[in-house]
């Protein structure tokens, strides 16, 4: 696995352990239900990012309530809430695509295997960067803050398909088909793009297994 990626082996090798993993070409798709393979309840890593999340969300909130009473992180997050909400929804993705690239990208592959990768909350991104995972999660948390639901987001872990590296992609469901937010400020339609082999993605409660989805 290339080093750029190399932050999603964790994620992967976790994952895998829950069932199958695909590596069929087909288009990204939402609603399908037997892909669905379980929801991600006794997954103690992802349990723990949210709950970090939801102490920061108080805080970003009480910032966007009283300006003046915050700083670092929590300002320049409420500053881009503030400022997404007035426009439509498609250019709330792309404005949250571009603001979270511009955070540095930092291989966190563990230096030591038993030494676990953990996923970045939006104020550890901010101040230490993150992989492609980290990125994806980022522009989740904020999408669902400007008002997207869990259903409407996919973090799709994938293998790219010239490399096989493993990659991590937000998915955005728009008039019924996935956008897929890159970390160099592009934006790919799901049902056109052929980079990429998807294999599995989650939200905040589920995990979705596509190799059910996908002809072989």
């Amino acid at each position: 696995m290339g080093g750029k990626h190399a932050g999603v082996a964790a994620a992967v090798s976790i994952l895998v352990a829950l069932g199958s993993v695909s590596t069929a070409k087909a288009a990204y798709e939402f609603d399908r239900e037997a892909t669905f393979l379980g929801t991600t309840a006794q997954w103690a890593p992802w349990q723990t990012l949210f709950a970090r999340h939801a102490q920061e969300q108080a805080i970003i909130r009480a910032c966007l309530a009283a300006h003046s009473d915050c700083n670092g992180p929590a300002r320049s997050y409420a500053f881009l809430i503030n400022r997404a909400r007035d426009i439509d929804a498609q250019r709330r993705i792309r404005l949250v695509n571009r603001f979270v690239n511009k955070r540095r990208y930092r291989d966190d592959r563990p230096q030591a295997p038993a030494i676990r990768n953990e996923f970045r909350t939006l104020f550890d991104l901010f101040r230490n960067g993150g992989d492609c995972e980290d990125f994806a999660i980022a522009k989740y948390l904020l999408l669902r803050e400007l008002g997207f639901s869990k259903e409407e987001l996919r973090i799709v872990i994938t293998r790219v398909r010239s490399s096989r590296d493993h990659h991590a992609v937000l998915a955005v469901k728009v008039d019924d088909q996935a956008w897929l937010l890159e970390t160099d400020d592009t934006i790919k339609r799901g049902n056109k793009q052929n980079r990429y082999r998807y294999l599995f993605s989650m939200n905040e409660e589920g995990i979705w297994d596509h190799e059910t989805s996908y002809d072989r």
